[in-house]
């Protein structure tokens, strides 16, 4: 049991890890053509505001399989 909890925690550091880096991406290119500068602490807040949200839907979605599955 608790292989599969450092593994589902691995996995999850990897997917923000992995989100972290896109947002970086996005926010670097946007930055660039507006002339502005984006700190290291923007990039990780606006970060754990997207997992924050992905949670929300996740567990809403979650919510509604098991209204229609039972």
């Amino acid at each position: 049991m608790a292989a599969a909890q450092d593994e589902d925690a691995s996995l999850e550091e990897r997917l923000k890890s992995a989100l972290w880096l896109s947002i970086g991406k996005i926010v670097d290119e946007e930055t660039i053509k507006m002339g502005v500068n984006a700190t290291p602490q923007f990039i990780g807040a606006l970060t754990e505001m997207v997992w924050a949200q992905i949670g929300m839907y996740r567990n809403r979605q979650k919510r509604s399989y098991e209204v229609l599955c039972g």
